[in-house]
């Protein structure tokens, strides 16, 4: 019989070692990235370890959050406990590691033991790319391009099941060719801004206006967003961005098929044109190479590769 006090009591510490605001009977699926990658933190703890192995702990945390991450692995170094950390903000790797390994196309190129000798991070940086980078932030030129592409004025979203507006009063204007950056803490509603945008997929009840080039639009579904040229690109890859049971070519064009399609059939010679063509320009590398008796890398689903790679391991 399990004790579901002592279990909530025992849940609430460790969620607190981590620093994670929420209730223990919150449901994982309703957290954010960051906040889902902190409980699975605090759940490697709960184990009573020795070794901690962490494979990009804080790619979805902000700066405090990571700070309090590091902290913790400092304090489970002092209490004994071993801690592997994967990660590719250096500046966080060298804050806290006693040795740090470089990783390159699966090979271990540099070795470094910051106690015993000062750490460059353009030498580590040199040594993950395999050359010089005489420029970590280019120079940009200044936009002079007046075309507002997309104006957005007093945009509201009112969640009903949280019952509270997880987006609110937000107003800005996108000319061609600008990047815009929108930053905030877990919980801030920079995913809500997105997901209404793209097609309002959370089913908030909205108010306030879309403009594009000058055009009041009514987004009302992801599709109606693809079809205004709007690209959504999810912070959970594995869980909204991919079909992980479809090959990696059907995942890339999925969102196009009505350019590779004629009479409502699917071109597959362009479908795989369109594949080859983005793995060369994105650099996709896919975890098996065929030879050329084998399945091209398009045709193998998620599900095949990993057979694959379990049987090699093997």
């Amino acid at each position: 019989m399990i004790d579901w006090n002592e279990t909530i009591v025992q849940s609430m510490k460790y969620l607190q070692m981590v620093g994670l605001n929420v209730v223990p009977e919150e449901k994982v699926k309703n957290l954010g990235v960051g906040q889902q990658q902190l409980v699975e933190i605090a759940k490697a703890l709960s184990k009573n370890l020795t070794l901690l192995i962490l494979d990009e702990p804080t790619a979805a945390l902000n700066d405090e959050e990571s700070e309090n991450l590091l902290q913790l692995l400092r304090n489970l170094k002092s209490n004994g406990v071993t801690s592997i950390m994967i990660s590719h903000k250096l500046k966080e790797v060298v804050s806290v590691a006693d040795s740090l390994t470089v990783l390159r196309d699966g090979k271990s190129v540099l070795d470094i033991e910051p106690s015993n000798e000062p750490v460059q991070i353009p030498a580590i940086i040199k040594a993950m790319v395999g050359r010089d980078l005489n420029e970590i932030f280019p120079k940009r030129m200044k936009h002079t391009n007046h075309d507002v592409i997309l104006r957005v004025s007093n945009l509201k979203g009112y969640d009903k099941s949280k019952q509270r507006h997880v987006v609110k009063d937000i107003s800005f204007e996108l000319r061609r060719g600008e990047v815009l950056g929108v930053a905030g803490l877990m919980g801030a509603g920079r995913t809500e801004l997105a997901m209404t945008l793209f097609g309002n997929a959370n089913h908030y009840v909205m108010s306030g206006t879309i403009e594009m080039e000058n055009k009041v639009v009514s987004i009302k579904t992801p599709k109606e967003a693809i079809d205004l040229g709007i690209a959504y690109v999810s912070e959970d890859r594995k869980g909204n961005g991919l079909i992980l049971i479809q090959d990696i070519k059907e995942n890339i064009s999925s969102a196009g098929l009505k350019k590779l399609s004629q009479y409502g059939f699917v071109n597959p010679n362009e479908e795989i044109k369109v594949a080859q063509q983005y793995k060369q320009d994105i650099n996709i590398k896919t975890p098996i190479h065929c030879s050329e008796s084998e399945e091209p890398f398009w045709r193998k689903s998620t599900e095949s590769v990993l057979k694959q790679v379990v049987v090699h391991l093997t």
